[in-house]
C-alpha cells in the first residue's frame, strides 16, 4: 500500500496461481534440496494438499473465479501424478518441470544439437506426455501446466569449453521457446514458467560451474541476455488469443538422428517448423528452421487476406555456439515488411527463429457497411445492393445463412435477395439487394445483422438509413397522389 497499491490483488489479476511448496514430494534424503520441507512422496503430498486447500476453499472470500490451486507433480516419476490424484480433489492442476538437455556426446554439432531439437518435437516419447495421460484418465478437467522448464545440462563428462556453449549459446533461442511450444500444442499446456529470470552459474560438481539457470547472464552486472530469453521474448510477441493450426505441404526438408543425447530412439523430424495464433484480427506465425547448415524457402498461405504491412523479428547466428557472455554478440532483428500478403514468399536462415505478426480483415466483409438511400416519397422505392465478399482465401467457402432486424424502424426496409446463400468461394462475392419502402414521412434507421458461417466471424453487422418525404400533412398519402394536400 505504500507504494501506491492499495487494491486487493484479486481485483487486479484475472488469475492468481498458487502452488504449495516446491516439489515436496522430495524424499528428506542427504540429496534433497528441501530436505525441511518434503513429504516423501505423492501420497503424503496428496493429502497435505488436499486438505490446506480444502480450508481455503472454504473461506467466505475465496473467489474460485480468481485462484487456481496447484500440486507441484514430479516429471521424472510418472507415477507421482496418480499419486496426488488418488488423494486429492481440491486442486485445479498439477505443474511439472520437464527439463531437457542431454549431452553424452559431442563430436559434431549435429551430435550436440538434432537430438536437443528432436527432443522437443518427440513429445510423445516424454515423460510429460505419459503423464499428461494419467491425469486426463480421472476425469476431472485437471490441468497440466509447466512450473520450471529450462536446459539440464548438469551430469555427465562433458568439459566446460563445450558445456557453457551448449546451455548459454545460440542454440537457446531455439530449443527452450521449441520445447514450450511443442507443450502447448500437443498438449494443451498454455501455463508454463521458464527457470529462472536471473542466475549465473550452477556448481554440477566439486569443481566446476556450467552457465545455468539464468535467462540473464545477471541483473547488475552486465545486464546481458541469453539467447534463451531472447528467444522467449521473440515468440511472446506473437502468442496472443488461440493457437491455430498450421499445414506443410511440398518438399519438407527433414534430418536423422540417432539414440544420443536424451534422445531414446533414432528420430526423423523436419527442420521447418511452424505455430500459429490468432485473436481478433491479429494473427502471428513463429517459424523455426532448424538446419544447422542451410536455408530454406518457403511461402506462407494465409486463411484470411492479410494487410501488406506486417513486423518480422528474427534470431538468426552465423555460430550455433556463439553466446552473450562476455559481450552481446547475438540479438534479434525487427524489420518492417510493406508488401505482406497471399502467397508472401521468404527465406528462412539456417539456425534461425522467425516470428511475423500481421493484421488482417474479417473472413466475409460487407461492402459497403451500411446504405444511405437517397430521399423517397411514401409508398415509393429505391433499391441499393451491399456486396458480402469472402476474403478468407485459403479456409473454403462461406454461407449466409439469414438477415435479422436488430433496432430501428421495422417495415420500412426490405431484402430482396433470397437466402440462404450457400457457398461464396474465397475472394468471390454476394451482392444483397435491399428496398427502401418507406410508409409515413421522416428519418429511418435500421440495424440488421447478417448471420454466416464464418467461424471466427459469424455476424456482419450494417446499417441501412434513408429519408422519406412527401407526406407533409401526415395523411399517408404521398403529396403526388394527395387530392386534399395539407389536410391531415
Amino acid at each position: 500500500a505504500a507504494l501506491g497499491q492499495e487494491a486487493p490483488w484479486t481485483s487486479v489479476f484475472s488469475t492468481i496461481h498458487l502452488e504449495l511448496g516446491n516439489e515436496l514430494w522430495g524424499a528428506a534424503s542427504g540429496g534433497d534440496p528441501f530436505f525441511g520441507a518434503s513429504l516423501l512422496g505423492g501420497k503424503r503430498l496428496g493429502k497435505i494438499s488436499n486438505d490446506r486447500f480444502a480450508i481455503l476453499r472454504s473461506r467466505p472470500f475465496f473467489d474460485t473465479a480468481k485462484c487456481n490451486l496447484i500440486i507441484g507433480g514430479q516429471n521424472g516419476s510418472t507415477g507421482r501424478q496418480a499419486e496426488i490424484m488418488d488423494e486429492s480433489t481440491t486442486h485445479d492442476g498439477i505443474a511439472l518441470a520437464p527439463y531437457f538437455g542431454g549431452l553424452d556426446t559431442w563430436n559434431t554439432p549435429e551430435e550436440m544439437y538434432y537430438p536437443l531439437f528432436a527432443r522437443a518435437l518427440a513429445t510423445s516419447l516424454t515423460k510429460a506426455y505419459t503423464s499428461k495421460g494419467i491425469i486426463d484418465s480421472y476425469g476431472r478437467g485437471t490441468e497440466m501446466s509447466i512450473y520450471e522448464i529450462n536446459y539440464h545440462t548438469t551430469g555427465g563428462l562433458a568439459p566446460n569449453s563445450v558445456r557453457d556453449p551448449f546451455v548459454a549459446g545460440a542454440s537457446g533461442a531455439l530449443a527452450l521457446p521449441l520445447h514450450m511450444m511443442c507443450f502447448q500444442r500437443d498438449l494443451g499446456t498454455n501455463l508454463q514458467c521458464a527457470f529462472t529470470a536471473s542466475g549465473f552459474g550452477f556448481k554440477y560438481d566439486n569443481q566446476n560451474y556450467v552457465r545455468l539457470w539464468g535467462l540473464l547472464r545477471d541483473i547488475e552486472g552486465t545486464r546481458l541476455k541469453r539467447p534463451t530469453w531472447l528467444g522467449l521474448e521473440m515468440v511472446n510477441q506473437g502468442i496472443f488469443g488461440n493457437m491455430v493450426e498450421t499445414t506443410h505441404s511440398g518438399d519438407i526438408p527433414t534430418k536423422t538422428i540417432g539414440a544420443i543425447n536424451g534422445l531414446t530412439v533414432p528420430q526423423t523430424f523436419p527442420v521447418v517448423n511452424s505455430f500459429a495464433y490468432h485473436d481478433g484480427f491479429d494473427h502471428s506465425v513463429v517459424l523455426f528452421n532448424l538446419d544447422l547448415d542451410a536455408s530454406h524457402s518457403i511461402v506462407l498461405e494465409h486463411a484470411r487476406t492479410p494487410q501488406s504491412a506486417a513486423t518480422m523479428r528474427q534470431f538468426a547466428p552465423s555460430d550455433i555456439n556463439a553466446t552473450n557472455e562476455d559481450a552481446q554478440l547475438l540479438d534479434f532483428a525487427t524489420t518492417s515488411i510493406n508488401d505482406f500478403g497471399n502467397s508472401y514468399s521468404m527465406t528462412l536462415p539456417s539456425k534461425s527463429l522467425t516470428v511475423l505478426t500481421w493484421s488482417t480483415s474479417a473472413g466475409l466483409t460487407a461492402s459497403p457497411a451500411g446504405l444511405v438511400f437517397p430521399d423517397t416519397e411514401i409508398l415509393s422505392t429505391a433499391d441499393s445492393q451491399i456486396t458480402v465478399t469472402n476474403e478468407a482465401m485459403t479456409s473454403g467457402p462461406r454461407d449466409i445463412v439469414s438477415v435479422n432486424l436488430v433496432s430501428g424502424s421495422p417495415g420500412q426496409f426490405q431484402l430482396l435477395t433470397p437466402l440462404p446463400i450457400n457457398g461464396i468461394a474465397p475472394g468471390f462475392g454476394a451482392q444483397l439487394q435491399w428496398r427502401f419502402a418507406p410508409t409515413t414521412n421522416g428519418p429511418k434507421t435500421a440495424t440488421y445483422e447478417i448471420v454466416t458461417t464464418d467461424p471466427d466471424y459469424p455476424i456482419i453487422t450494417i446499417v441501412l438509413q434513408g429519408t422519406a418525404i412527401g407526406d407533409d400533412d401526415g395523411d399517408g398519402v404521398p403529396v403526388s397522389l394527395d387530392a386534399f394536400p395539407g389536410n391531415s
